[in-house]
């Protein structure tokens, strides 16, 4: 709000009328009083042009001017509007900023705590498949043990010191032919020049036995290996003499063999038993088979 007094010395004691305008525009209506308040002007460059006569006169006096400047409103210029833009989006990215560092420490924090889980999870895991191995072992160990506590209760039945050769194969095979996957088994003694083989067989069903001569540059192993083939099919040619000579012992015949040494009356002997699994045989079943032979060793 703008006010304006004014008055006129030389119309001293005569009723005076006044006219104004602004910026050469329309001379407002004639009026005695010698203030004026203007409101509501907007921001801009004013010349306001005041005239004064005497009442029942007919000229006007000159006009005299007052100039003056309206000033935007300080929330209203553009500096404020600037400085205001300015802070809100100065505001408006320290927000964005911390709320994408917080954003971001959240999610490192989830991330670790994930990563964390995942590693318990996978330490149980490996955990539960070591214990699940053990017990596995354990079952597999007690199968075997049982394996054995069975066949040596048998065979404790059966055998005896006075029990005749013949019949110690025949007990041992009925034993060892209940073994899930066993197909046949050799018993190879070396006495002197020879060695001599007894043995059982699926295929042959029946016993087969061999003498043949003894090299000591070949193990015993080798030799029952090398005449798997001919003696176990009952065929007791030159065959396994040429597989020796070859130096090959492969048993291709079969899936699977396992050798047990021991001694029989202070001679070097060797029990080979065939499996048609290639997995049958495992360190317990070995253990098995070792005491089985031991046992051998101590009755015959």
């Amino acid at each position: 709000q703008i006010s304006v007094a004014y008055s006129t010395p030389s119309f001293h004691g005569f009723r005076t009328l006044y006219q104004y305008r602004f910026n050469d525009g329309l001379w407002s209506e004639a009026t005695s009083e010698t203030s004026m308040d203007f409101s509501g002007l907007d921001p801009d460059n004013y010349t306001l042009a005041i005239r004064a006569k005497k009442e029942g006169a007919f000229l006007w006096s000159q006009p005299q001017y007052l100039r003056f400047t309206v000033s935007e409103y300080w929330y209203k210029s553009s500096t404020f509007l600037w400085a205001l833009g300015l802070l809100l989006a100065g505001n408006f990215i320290f927000l964005f900023v911390s709320q994408k560092r917080r954003f971001r420490l959240v999610l490192k924090a989830m991330r670790q705590g994930l990563e964390a889980k995942e590693e318990e999870v996978v330490k149980q895991e490996a955990d539960l498949v070591k214990v699940r191995e053990e017990v596995r072992l354990k079952q597999r160990e007690r199968k075997a043990n049982l394996l054995v506590l069975e066949i040596m209760h048998r065979l404790i039945s059966k055998i005896g010191p006075s029990t005749k050769w013949d019949l110690v194969l025949e007990n041992i095979s009925t034993d060892l032919l209940k073994l899930p996957g066993v197909v046949a088994f050799e018993i190879g003694v070396h006495r002197g020049k020879h060695v001599e083989f007894e043995g059982y067989s699926e295929r042959v069903r029946g016993f087969t036995s061999a003498r043949v001569p003894y090299d000591p540059d070949i193990s015993l192993a080798s030799y029952c290996i090398a005449h798997a083939k001919p003696f176990l099919f009952n065929r007791l040619d030159e065959e396994g003499q040429i597989l020796l000579k070859k130096k090959d012992t492969r048993i291709s015949v079969f899936k699977a063999a396992i050798s047990v040494p021991f001694y029989i009356n202070n001679y070097e002997a060797i029990l080979i038993v065939y499996a048609s699994k290639e997995d049958l045989f495992d360190e317990h079943t070995r253990k098995a088979f070792q005491i089985f032979a031991s046992y051998l060793e101590q009755i015959i």
